[in-house]
């Protein structure tokens, strides 16, 4: 499982998340941005990330997202 920023200085997560499914399609991928918006959550599940967490996350929102998400990777 990946959890990735949105926002990186040279591979932003939209466009390394196509990258990432393209070696481990079943490899979920979790957007972790601070830019919260419809538009943006869309472009995040549009380019393949499995989930969305808006900036600042707490403790309960990692592990509701590895519960749900865990379980459906394939060794």
């Amino acid at each position: 499982m990946v959890f990735m920023d949105g926002m990186m200085p040279s591979l932003n997560g939209y466009d390394a998340t196509p990258l990432i499914h393209q070696f481990r399609p079943d490899l979920p991928v979790i957007l972790v941005t601070a830019f919260v918006s419809p538009a943006s959550m869309h472009d995040a599940i549009s380019n393949g990330c499995n989930d969305y967490l808006a900036k600042p996350i707490g403790p309960e929102a990692v592990l509701s997202t590895l519960t749900k998400w865990l379980p459906l990777i394939n060794d």
